[in-house]
């Protein structure tokens, strides 16, 4: 018999009754209970929460996914102050039967005693409907959870509806979702999701729940059925464990690289084991395999065959590795004791986690709040481009897999991480390459989080370089066109129409496929060329830029000009590109001569308006170009009249906040005018105020009636193929 069915069965035979009372329980269920004498129906005639607990227990029992031997009803669990008000779990399940005998020899004066608490294992929270589930949920279930000694402890809400709600508690955590499908971003109690609930065919058995914290308990035996996904808790434990080591380790080199490297070889343990059907993961370890804070030979051994089996594939990362093991005799010792010890810390925090299968886009928000300096931040102007808006002219572009992609001021490569993942995004597990994506920026701290953020999503393997993309160009043959170099990008070696070498196209700039960026523009940012004698980049350089020479030579110009033109011509013909750029220079006069020598040169196929603010607490507006460069037989197109899909958003999603010193992104959702409650999208998630789904929605819609064939060049679905995108 299943839950729904004992359910029916509970009210045929039920329906008429009266009371409840502790000798109920015994007699019907064979489960001990401290309840008080209560009725199944209210002054109303409508069935009581008392019922709804009743007929829980009676179909636990009845189904057999539960023993009653192991079920306490209405589990008093006094509070530490005296004259505190005690909780009363509706349901304990405990792990064993041993609780009944820790629960006699207990002095119900005192406080729990630490043995019964290591016995709970699921907190059960009944009402008589939903009115209530947020402070059920978070007040009542949770604190109890709190009395938990252990890893983790799960949790279940029910009330006359027949579905539930599952949670789970790891350490002093805050509660989660069981399934992690169910969370959402957001703040608080948003986060969990609470309208969306877990089908009573979800709940898992006793068996079920106590294997699964069995399994994780044997750190030997982790692997993704028993790891839950890497979340912003995880990272929160990651920055309280790098602060209390700051103080106490002398680490050989900048923390980043140490956590990129290490966090490198637990998503290659992770793609080996989808890849290779590997029982179990190897980024572990046991409480054994420590002595005196450092690892015994067993441990290096195996971080050792980690990092042989990690380095070939990312070479990027691994080139020299910041950390290994020294072979003496028969010995494996630390390159840097302290190291091994931070290597450690951090294993601790992530062995019971994946990364893989994590469904959270935002770690490149996560990353940037939590390890960039908000002090180099503010000084740099560095905003990150929020995940929904880079998701959405991600989409746009559409880039493919056999199409490079880049972007030529990556920050923290938010875009080609999202890219990775939209071309990726069914075939993680299979290890695809990352050859294709190829990210720059000056800044080398900044990179460091880049690679933390791709391997996060999925990959670090990307082709990063630290430069200047306005004065260093990558080259066909892999060498940079720098001034340190024979071949400086100047005019003296590089044409000024499509920068083409004079001499030797192997010293041709690499171009791609797509290009996706978001570029520092605005006053305060802009290159000096030749102000007070400064000049950011040589002036030979600057000449090769026509849109510097077309405003007559100035003593400084908009990065995002520079920019603009970069991603032209680095474009390859046929290529599509979307930039980010100041709203100043989509309208104003001062412009009008590079928007003309744009249009000249490429197809524009949408702009869109962004709301202030949008990239942070820049109170800049802004206007994302998407554009399609000509082929040579297409350069007709550029004369034709033609029409351009335009779109002005006001709601992308969330509001900018400032929450201890840090912007955030506060989400934003649709509250339903006439019962003032959020509205459900079709998955049953709270729906967020954003027109981003019908910008990319109507996009694509857009492309399959235009006359000309951006169909096929922006490989738009169309028919059955196309899924509408929510957020």
């Amino acid at each position: 018999m299943k839950l729904a069915e004992a359910f029916k069965e509970f009210d045929r035979i039920y329906s008429e009754l009266s009371e409840i009372n502790p000798e109920w329980y015994q007699k019907n269920c064979g489960v001990f209970s401290t309840n008080k004498i209560a009725n199944a129906k209210n002054s109303k005639g409508v069935f009581s929460e008392e019922y709804y607990r009743a007929r829980m227990v009676w179909s636990l029992v009845e189904t057999k996914m539960y023993q009653p031997e192991n079920i306490c009803v209405e589990f008093c669990i006094p509070k530490g102050s005296e004259g505190a008000k005690s909780l009363n779990p509706d349901i304990i399940v405990f792990k064993t039967d041993a609780w009944k005998t820790y629960y006699k020899k207990w002095d119900k004066s005192k406080s729990l005693p630490e043995e019964l608490a290591k016995e709970m294992l699921i907190v059960w929270e009944a009402k008589e409907n939903s009115s209530k589930v947020e402070s059920a949920v978070t007040k009542q279930m949770a604190e109890a959870m709190n009395s938990y000694v252990g890893e983790q402890v799960y949790g279940v809400y029910f009330d006359n509806q027949i579905d539930v709600l599952i949670f789970r508690k790891e350490g002093a955590n805050p509660i989660k979702r069981y399934n992690p499908e169910k969370t959402i971003d957001g703040e608080g109690i948003s986060k969990l999701n609470l309208g969306n609930r877990d089908s009573l065919g979800d709940l898992p058995t006793f068996k079920q729940f106590y294997e699964n914290l069995k399994a994780t308990e044997d750190v030997s035996k982790l692997n993704f059925l028993t790891n839950q996904p890497i979340d912003e808790d995880s990272f929160t434990d990651l920055l309280e464990f790098i602060n209390r080591q700051q103080d106490k380790l002398n680490l050989s080199r900048n923390v980043q690289d140490l956590i990129v490297e290490f966090l490198t070889l637990k998503v290659a343990d992770e793609k080996d084991v989808k890849k290779n059907k590997k029982k179990f993961f190897e980024f572990y370890i046991k409480p054994e395999e420590i002595k005196n804070e450092y690892g015994t030979q067993e441990f290096r051994k195996r971080i050792v065959e980690l990092y042989v089996k990690t380095k070939d594939e990312y070479k990027s990362i691994f080139n020299p590795p910041a950390f290994k093991y020294d072979k003496k005799g028969d010995s494996l010792t630390p390159s840097h004791g302290d190291d091994e010890k931070f290597l450690i810390g951090l294993i601790k925090v992530f062995q019971k986690k994946t990364i893989l299968e994590t469904q959270n886009a935002n770690f490149n928000q996560i990353i940037f709040n939590n390890f960039g300096s908000s002090v180099e931040k503010a000084k740099e102007k560095q905003f990150f481009t929020p995940v929904p808006i880079v998701e959405s002219i991600v989409k746009m572009i559409n880039p493919q897999k056999d199409e490079s992609i880049c972007d030529p001021c990556s920050g923290i490569c938010d875009f080609l991480a999202m890219g990775f993942r939209h071309i990726f995004k069914e075939e993680l597990e299979k290890l695809p390459r990352a050859d294709k994506f190829f990210a720059f920026d000056k800044d080398n701290k900044i990179l460091k989080l880049a690679e933390l953020n791709l391997v996060l999503n999925g990959d670090g393997n990307a082709n990063i370089k630290i430069m200047d993309s306005v004065s260093c160009k990558l080259l066909i043959d892999g060498t940079l066109s720098t001034q340190r170099n024979i071949i400086e990008f100047n005019t003296d070696n590089y044409s000024t129409e499509d920068w083409n070498n004079n001499n030797d196209e192997n010293k041709n700039p690499l171009r791609y496929d797509t290009i996706v960026t978001n570029p520092p523009f605005g006053k305060g940012r802009d290159l000096q060329t030749g102000r007070d004698g400064k000049w950011d980049v040589p002036q030979k350089t600057m000449e090769l830029y026509e849109t510097w020479n077309i405003k007559e030579h100035p003593k400084s110009i908009d990065l995002g000009i520079i920019f603009l033109e970069n991603s032209y011509k680095l474009l390859k013909e046929g290529g599509r590109m979307a930039i980010v750029l100041s709203n100043s220079i989509a309208s104003i006069a001062e412009w009008q001569s590079v928007r003309e020598w744009f249009i000249s040169k490429m197809r524009i196929v949408a702009l869109f308006d962004l709301p202030a603010n949008t990239f942070g607490e820049t109170g800049v507006a802004t206007t994302v170009f998407v554009a399609y460069k000509p082929k040579t037989n297409e350069q007709h197109i550029l004369e034709e009249d033609y029409e351009v899909y335009i779109k002005e958003i006001e709601n992308v999603g969330y509001t900018v906040k400032t929450k201890d010193r840090i912007i955030i992104m506060s989400p934003d959702f649709v509250i339903n005018e006439k019962t003032f409650e959020r509205e459900k999208d079709s998955k049953g998630n709270d729906k967020r105020l954003s027109d981003l789904p019908d910008l990319v929605n109507g996009f694509n819609e857009w492309l399959q009636t235009n006359k000309h064939q951006y169909k096929e060049i922006y490989k738009a679905f169309s028919g059955s193929n196309f899924q509408k995108w929510e957020i």
